[in-house]
């Protein structure tokens, strides 16, 4: 007996699901293709062991987002071949890991004070949302040590599952507050 199902599912974690239409049998092979080669081997071996093709689609999908709870997990997608419409491809994508943070600097800085105001931290998985956040950290942290008119530029060297993070930061001068006048009026009370 042949099911009709109206599937195509680009699921993106922490996205809305995105259905679109493609007739499927019964799925008979399940392909793996992944952005970091030893993790696709991992869940390769998972998708044998957890999986079977006798399961019905709904089920098989409900089975991968499963597998795929994984923060190390940044995106996957799945379709359906265009040659062999019962066999379902997995295209995984991978968050990769911070392999190393340095600073290049002027500055009469150490790196490694630098290093405790980070959020991306050596081990973590790198994001775009954190080297902003990163770089106004540092930002905030070198205004509020006197320096003024920032320069901050990250410069990254990555492979297939690291990144190296090399932050220049240049700055104009130092500011230096000389005096302060507080006017005060007799009226106003602690």
């Amino acid at each position: 007996m042949k099911i009709l199902l109206l599937f195509f599912v680009l699921f993106n974690i922490g996205n809305d699901i995105e259905l679109h239409a493609a007739t499927i049998q019964r799925v008979e092979s399940i392909t793996v293709q992944c952005s970091q080669s030893r993790k696709c081997i991992n869940f390769k071996n998972k998708i044998k062991q957890e999986i079977s093709t006798t399961d019905s689609f709904p089920i098989i999908i409900n089975k991968i987002k499963y597998l795929l709870i994984d923060p190390s997990v940044h995106t996957f997608e799945y379709f359906f071949s265009k040659r062999k419409q019962s066999n379902l491809i997995l295209k995984i994508s991978f968050r990769k890991i911070v392999k190393e943070v340095l600073f290049t600097t002027d500055l009469n800085i150490s790196e490694q004070r630098l290093k405790l105001l980070m959020p991306l931290k050596k081990f973590s998985y790198y994001g775009q949302q954190l080297d902003i956040n990163s770089q106004e950290i540092i930002d905030k942290f070198l205004v509020d040590n006197g320096y003024g008119d920032n320069k901050i530029k990250l410069h990254t060297v990555t492979d297939e599952e690291s990144v190296i993070l090399n932050y220049h930061l240049t700055s104009g001068k130092k500011i230096k507050i000389e005096k302060v006048n507080l006017v005060m009026d007799e009226k106003i009370t602690d």
